[in-house]
């Protein structure tokens, strides 16, 4: 009940936020080793326990996070295999057998009964399995044992997040990753990078970091789950439809800048800026220039790959935004540190640069003016104060709460965002707007996750409604039923005990009269506020049918009591 129930917002970004975060370390990485001198040494460090000293190093972090992550799930697979009985000792070995469904739930309605079943690929039996990916990973160990040079710990540990990704959202996990990394080494020409990057060990940490569980779910469930994951949840959602909540909208090209305007305010108005300006330093080898072109190589694969894709959400784009900004970041570094050049002493070409920022603060108040009008405005046709929360959900015409209103701050922070933003044109006072510009990013998201998405969760979630739940069985004790939801929120609350009847009807009302033959005389239901009158008439108008919580508690769910005789 202590978790932060925004977080919950959306089961969708539960594997977003993880994918974006191992990819974008798999990138960071790839571009730190691309950068390193290859003969440079990984630094010691001596720790003492006691008596003992033991010395450690980047070598034993990324191996050993390697070992972590792949060792648990080869122990695993072996133990499908292996009964251990302790009394008397003995040790025994079976074919795989699981059962389906689950324990807590079996038999109640809405839920798929508890039943034995045995793998469809019976041959690859899981310790089989364990033993191909022990061998990876001691192939692994074997190549980096004692490696001390810190190039090839670099791209070891991008190799392993790139897995990560892989693990979260497929193919695009471990494809985009090496993509932008191949691309930058073609665009830089850092040909001899290519026989740098230790392919041969990236695609052994693939398997024995990212496989094992794509493997062992096919080799109990075959083709339904290559059918579910690969050819729906992958193939059709890029080139099909599937479940598009985007009725009535543009989803061509300008559905993402339209989405990552917001996702990037208070910054919009800088971030086009920043995305064109390693152009300039095209012809310089530092490691900024280098580096501008590596991200916006990233940027440009991850906007191009979900924009082509058919179906859209808005939270798909999730993987630009963090090029879009580190460049931004790089941006104000050099708005900051270039601001106190004298202007008699610079150089044409710095003069000109002060110009382009200047032109960058005018041009970026009217983009971010526009975008806050969106975020806050009240139009006729427009949903305002919802689009951040969209961005973490992708269920587009649920209701705002009417008792919420965050205009007045929204207002606020696009007013401060507009006026900063426009203030970059003086030079003299450009590092302290800079200055101004962070803090109101950091306020901005502090407001955003203490207050905006603290106070709208309880009406895009079930926690308050679960509670009220348990607080009322306390004094009046009765079953929990779910009527006409799929929310999925009823299951998570009660630990997935809960009948759940998505849709009513003769059905629902046998599974009350049983209950009630059972001795039963109070039900609690969890149902959408707008189906409650259905919900009565369903049950034949019970004696009592008393609404426990308000609209103000949770404008979309509600709790319902209903007592019979």
């Amino acid at each position: 009940t202590t978790m932060p129930q925004w977080f919950l917002v959306s089961h969708q970004t539960m594997t977003d936020m993880p994918f974006v975060a191992a990819m974008a370390a798999a990138m960071a990485l790839f571009l730190l080793g691309i950068h390193e001198d290859p003969d440079k040494l990984v630094r010691v460090y001596e720790v003492r326990a006691g008596e003992r000293a033991y010395r450690l190093s980047g070598y034993h972090l990324v191996l050993g996070t390697i070992v972590a992550c792949s060792l648990p799930q080869i122990v695993y697979l072996i133990s499908r295999n292996i009964e251990i009985i302790p009394s008397p000792f003995d040790v025994r070995f079976h074919m795989d057998a699981f059962r389906s469904g689950s324990p807590i739930n079996c038999g109640l309605p809405g839920n798929e009964a508890c039943r034995d079943v045995v793998p469809v690929v019976r041959g690859l039996q899981p310790g089989l399995q364990a033993l191909l990916w022990l061998q990876a990973l001691g192939l692994i160990l074997y190549m980096y044992w004692g490696e001390r040079r810190v190039q090839r710990l670099f791209f070891l540990a991008a190799w392993f997040f790139a897995a990560l990704a892989t693990m979260a959202k497929g193919p695009a996990g471990f494809g985009l990753p090496v993509l932008c990394a191949l691309i930058y080494v073609i665009v830089a020409r850092k040909w001899r990078d290519l026989l740098r990057m230790e392919v041969v060990a990236g695609l052994l940490v693939l398997l024995c970091v990212a496989m094992p569980w794509f493997v062992a779910m096919y080799v109990r469930h075959g083709q339904p789950f290559t059918d579910r994951l690969i050819f729906h949840d992958m193939f059709k959602r890029a080139f099909t439809h599937v479940h598009d909540t985007n009725e009535g909208d543009d989803v061509g090209f300008r559905y993402y800048i339209w989405q990552l305007g917001y996702a990037m305010f208070p910054w919009t108005g800088l971030v086009p800026f920043a995305l064109v300006q390693w152009l300039k330093r095209s012809e310089e080898t530092d490691r900024r220039a280098d580096g501008g072109v590596f991200l916006s190589m990233w940027f440009l694969f991850a906007f191009a790959l979900f924009t082509l894709m058919l179906t859209k959400f808005h939270h798909y784009i999730m993987p630009a935004l963090p090029p879009a900004a580190m460049l931004t970041g790089v941006l104000l570094d050099e708005m900051v540190t270039r601001s106190g050049l004298e202007t008699k002493t610079a150089s044409a070409t710095e003069r000109f640069e002060r110009i382009m920022f200047g032109a960058a603060g005018l041009a970026g108040a009217c983009v971010v003016g526009f975008v806050g009008r969106d975020l806050a405005g009240l139009r006729a046709g427009l949903l305002d104060q919802v689009r951040l929360l969209h961005l973490f959900t992708y269920n587009y015409k649920r209701v705002f709460p009417p008792t919420l209103d965050f205009r007045p701050t929204l207002w606020a922070f696009t007013v401060a965002a507009v006026v900063l933003t426009f203030a970059l044109v003086w030079v003299r006072m450009r590092k302290w707007v800079v200055w101004g510009l962070l803090a109101t990013g950091i306020l901005f998201a502090g407001w955003g996750i203490d207050i905006y998405f603290v106070r709208l969760s309880p009406h895009w979630g079930q926690r308050e409604t679960m509670l009220a739940y348990y607080r009322a069985i306390q004094e009046t004790p009765g079953p929990i039923i779910a009527f006409q939801m799929n929310w999925k929120g009823e299951n998570f609350y009660t630990g997935n005990a809960v009948p759940a009847f998505v849709s009513s009807g003769k059905k629902f009302q046998d599974y009350i009269l049983e209950q009630k033959k059972k001795g039963l005389k109070t039900f609690y239901f969890v149902t959408e506020h707008t189906r409650m009158g259905n919900l009565s008439t369903e049950l034949g108008n019970p004696r009592v049918f008393d609404k426990l919580t308000t609209p103000e508690l949770n404008n979309k769910f509600g709790l319902v009591r209903a007592t019979f005789e």
